[in-house]
């Protein structure tokens, strides 16, 4: 997912733009703003309006 996700951020202003030179995987960290986080909160989501999430594990990390 990373190769649609760091981008995305990137444009948003959540993390700065890959560096020049860098290599094509090579982003800041985003720890607070990060897919994984995102998965958390749909699970919450999900929980709190009463509904079946869709399993997550296999994307789990």
């Amino acid at each position: 997912m990373q190769p649609i996700w760091k981008p995305a951020l990137a444009k948003a202003g959540v993390i700065p733009p890959r560096a020049k030179g860098a290599k094509p995987r090579q982003w800041q960290a985003a720890p607070k703003d990060g897919f994984h986080v995102l998965k958390h909160t749909y699970m919450v989501g999900a929980f709190v309006a009463d509904h079946q999430p869709r399993p997550l594990s296999p994307l789990h990390a």
